[in-house]
């Protein structure tokens, strides 16, 4: 007579299976990327800038002091009007070493040039 009804369970329906799904799904792992890229780049660039400045500092730490950078320590007493002459002096006598060290002159030869 009445032959029973057998009632399926409705399967899940998964987004994906649909081109909208797949596209959805696409959009909005490329939304999560992208931002994630980008601060991953960021983060790698402060990195290196943070390295360089520390390789930088620490050369300029391990250096040898010049007679200018001990004027500066000191800058407010030389500034003194009676001391003002002598410090120009000085560093001109600097300067005019460095340049004949450049020049590939030697102190001795410049001393047998003067005399």
């Amino acid at each position: 007579m009445y032959e029973p009804v057998v009632l399926k369970k409705k399967q899940p329906q998964t987004i994906a299976r649909t081109p909208a799904g797949k596209a959805f799904i696409i959009t909005t792992l490329i939304k999560i990327l992208i931002p994630t890229a980008f601060f991953y780049v960021l983060s790698e660039s402060m990195q290196n800038r943070k390295k360089l400045i520390v390789e930088l500092e620490e050369g300029y730490r391990n250096r040898k002091k010049t007679l200018y950078d001990e004027f500066k320590e000191t800058q407010e007493f030389w500034n003194e009007p009676m001391y003002s002459n002598i410090v120009s002096h000085v560093l001109t006598k600097e300067a005019q070493k460095l340049l004949n060290i450049d020049n590939l002159k030697s102190p001795l030869e410049e001393d047998k040039a003067n005399n």
